[in-house]
């Protein structure tokens, strides 16, 4: 009698390969071990041989990625990884580092953070003197996903020293793509030091951003200066007063202004709303009203629901400064228009929509319109009786009990 291993010895490549083909389709992985040693013994160092093997070791995790069988999906990359991950052939090599790369998707998906963690350190170990462009690409959105898992994990001093090791590795590289990366690490890293509570050196790594691509022309670069000039007016306004952050909102507008993309078009508007607010705690109510103005004016049409969000807060704020400065019904107004432009919104949206529908009770009651004040009161308890928002349910609360103490 011959062993199941002696019989598979005398098998050629070929019988072997149809073999292990069927054990895959089967969804044999254990039988598929077995055989493969022979496979690769046979194989040697063919390489269109092993670009078969690896190939239908890589289909059949697609085919269980889409049966949604995540553990045999990740068993079978660890088969190709622990296989094939000396080889040396390029084509073989991309199953390998996609293997690593789905591998840690799927660890993500499932919350296993340590092990992701470990699967990405192997990633970039293997691949890291691979001058190839894509694999450059690979490590450093590994490294950088790296990061934001050990901040995931509250191992922020880490995530940290991996920013900095994005910055280090690719920092002169002329890919864009890469570039990009390393605009994004110095941002979050950036905004660590907010979590730290460590303000300075978070201006610092923006004063970095800023200096090293302000003269980009990738867009997604253009964004991370941008965001970096809206955040770093935020932190000096915070460190050095309100005043200090006004050349620094100035400049973002004026680099800016003309960009095709929303995303920093959005950071404009902050910076023109932050601009107003300024000017609000110095008492330049007027200024601070031609300053909301430009935002609504620029804005109001916009489609993107962050710069629409900035126009809802730049009429509230107008709104309220034309009550400072004694015009209520111009304020009331303003209000309306709130409700009216922005009532079928959702979100962070519709939050100003019920603080417009507040104020506006406050307002009337200050001005002894008790029917309107009424009416008012119940048109907020209709639209919002059933929202779960805290904020809006809060406003709900209070102006109910308001009605109920002014009709006693």
């Amino acid at each position: 009698m011959y062993s199941q291993e002696s019989t598979r010895k005398q098998k050629s490549y070929d019988d072997l390969y149809v073999e292990f083909v069927s054990k895959i389709e089967d969804q044999k992985l254990n039988e598929c071990l077995e055989i493969l040693p022979s496979l690769l013994k046979k194989a040697k160092d063919n390489d269109s041989k092993l670009i078969d093997v690896s190939t239908a070791l890589f289909k059949q995790a697609n085919s269980f990625a889409q049966e949604n069988k995540i553990e045999e999906e990740i068993e079978v990359y660890n088969i190709l990884i622990n296989k094939f991950k000396y080889v040396q052939n390029p084509k073989v090599l991309e199953y390998v580092k996609n293997a690593y790369i789905n591998k840690d998707i799927r660890l993500g998906e499932l919350n296993r953070l340590e092990e992701k963690i470990e699967v990405q350190d192997e990633l970039v170990d293997r691949f890291e003197d691979n001058e190839d462009e894509g694999t450059m690409e690979d490590i450093a959105s590994t490294l950088l996903d790296e990061a934001f898992t050990l901040e995931e994990l509250d191992r922020n001093e880490e995530a940290i020293f991996i920013y900095d090791e994005i910055v280090r590795r690719f920092e002169n590289s002329e890919n864009q793509i890469i570039l990009s990366t390393v605009a994004r690490a110095l941002f979050n890293k950036a905004l660590l030091f907010v979590h730290l509570e460590q303000y300075k050196e978070e201006v610092e790594v923006y004063d970095v951003i800023i200096e090293k691509f302000s003269n980009s022309d990738n867009l997604i670069i253009q964004e991370q200066v941008a965001k970096s000039y809206v955040n770093k007016g935020v932190a000096v306004s915070e460190i050095y007063g309100p005043e200090y952050s006004l050349d620094i909102y100035s400049e973002i507008i004026r680099l800016f202004e003309n960009s095709a993309s929303q995303k920093i078009l959005l950071q404009v508007a902050l910076a023109s709303c932050n601009i107003g607010e300024i000017l609000t705690k110095f008492d330049k109510n007027e200024a601070s009203i031609e300053v909301y103005n430009s935002v609504i004016d620029r804005f109001e049409d916009s489609e993107n629901e962050g710069i629409l969000e900035v126009v809802a807060k730049a009429l509230l704020n107008k709104a309220q400064r034309l009550e400072v400065l004694k015009i209520p019904e111009e304020a009331l107004i303003i209000y309306e228009e709130i409700i009216r432009k922005f009532e079928n919104h959702e979100n962070n949206i519709l939050l100003y929509v019920a603080f417009a529908m507040k104020y506006k009770v406050l307002l009337l009651h200050s001005l002894n319109r008790k029917k309107e004040f009424i009416e008012a009161c119940d048109d907020i308890t209709a639209r919002f009786a059933h929202n779960k928002n805290r904020q809006i349910s809060n406003i709900v609360v209070s102006i109910a009990e308001m009605k109920r103490i002014y009709t006693q």
